[in-house]
């Protein structure tokens, strides 16, 4: 067995700062078993191997929704939301990180790997250098004015169009439709609804429709679809994208004795519900 050091350089993402990280070294040599670590803290740590030739596939292991299936092979090893409703609902992921080091060699005499520039790099004190990077996306959902605020208990999106897991080698999304649920909470100077939750981006594109789910104050609740042509995708980095609306009006409180018609009745271009179907997150107090 052979010790060797991984060293994980967060430049990538310099905000982040996981609890531990996971690591999977599957060997390319004929008879090699697959080895796991869980190393605790970011920076890395020391690892014991047989001397040969692998690759290594890490992410951080502090985010409990979040499992690790597919084990058995580098190509299948995914990383995949733990609970899903039957129509594929799910709630934020949190912000995976991972870093891949192929050609990772180690013998005797030290190790040799590929970096992320495609050079060969050699280290006679067995170092491993891989800089981890974002491997989910942020979705912000942001509406910018709200008429009947003061109307409004809590408020939420479902997020049409993003996946529920990723292959951690190649960092394609896992081919299963899913939506994202996250909550959004009401700014207290100006009447405004913001919210974010993390998910697997679909290749390029991006979400074309949300369903936005209110509860209003006298608990009755209500459903809107928003597409394409009333909100606004605005991609602002590599991992995180802005949606846009620009503004809703909550139904206004019935009159004693009116009727809004039952269920699924449209109430100022609302769908009145009569179970909360929604994830929802209250408002902060």
């Amino acid at each position: 067995m052979k010790q060797i050091t991984v060293w994980f350089d967060w430049a990538k993402a310099p905000a982040a700062s996981p609890e531990g990280m996971t690591l999977y070294f599957y060997p390319t040599f004929h008879g090699g078993k697959i080895w796991r670590y869980d190393i605790a803290g970011a920076e890395g740590g020391k690892v014991e191997l047989p001397t040969g030739s692998y690759f290594m596939v890490s992410c951080n292991n502090d985010l409990p929704d979040i499992r690790l299936v597919g084990t058995e092979s580098i190509d299948s090893l995914a990383a995949t939301v733990s609970k899903t409703s039957a129509d594929g609902l799910f709630a934020s992921t949190g912000m995976l990180y991972g870093a891949n080091v192929s050609e990772l060699e180690i013998s005797p005499c030290g190790v040799a790997y590929r970096s992320d520039s495609g050079v060969m790099k050699e280290c006679g004190k067995s170092i491993v250098k891989c800089y981890p990077d974002s491997l989910a996306t942020e979705y912000i959902v942001e509406v910018r004015q709200i008429e009947g605020a003061e109307r409004l208990r809590s408020a939420s999106v479902h997020l049409n169009g993003v996946s529920p897991g990723m292959y951690l080698y190649s960092g394609q999304a896992v081919d299963r439709p899913g939506r994202l649920s996250f909550g959004l909470e009401l700014s207290s100077d100006t009447p405004r609804l913001c919210g974010s939750g993390c998910a697997f981006r679909q290749g390029d594109s991006f979400p074309t429709a949300l369903d936005m789910v209110i509860i209003r104050n006298d608990g009755k609740s209500f459903s809107h679809r928003f597409d394409g042509t009333q909100i606004t995708v605005n991609h602002i980095g590599a991992h995180r994208v802005l949606i846009v609306i620009d503004s809703i009006k909550v139904p206004e409180t019935e009159s004693p004795g009116e009727d809004v018609g039952g269920i699924d009745a449209d109430v100022d271009g609302w769908h009145a519900i009569e179970v909360d179907i929604n994830i929802t997150i209250p408002f902060a107090a």
